[in-house]
């Protein structure tokens, strides 16, 4: 298996917090990264949480232009 890696730029402080979370769960942002991508290729969706995100961004984008 050939492995590729992943780069992303996250606020510092949301990044310390949320390596707080994964740390008491026993998970590493690695983990995260790899069960994520794993869900996305198995079932072709993306994850509830980030539908629901994204429909909170385009809710709130509607609201805007609506001022």
């Amino acid at each position: 298996m050939t492995m590729a890696m992943v780069t992303a730029r996250v606020n510092a402080e949301r990044k310390r917090d949320a390596e707080k979370v994964l740390k008491r769960n026993g998970r590493t942002y690695s983990d995260l990264i790899r069960d994520l991508t794993d869900y996305l290729a198995d079932t072709g969706e993306l994850p509830e949480f980030e539908r629901l995100t994204l429909s909170l961004i385009q809710e709130r984008e509607r609201g805007k232009s609506r001022s």
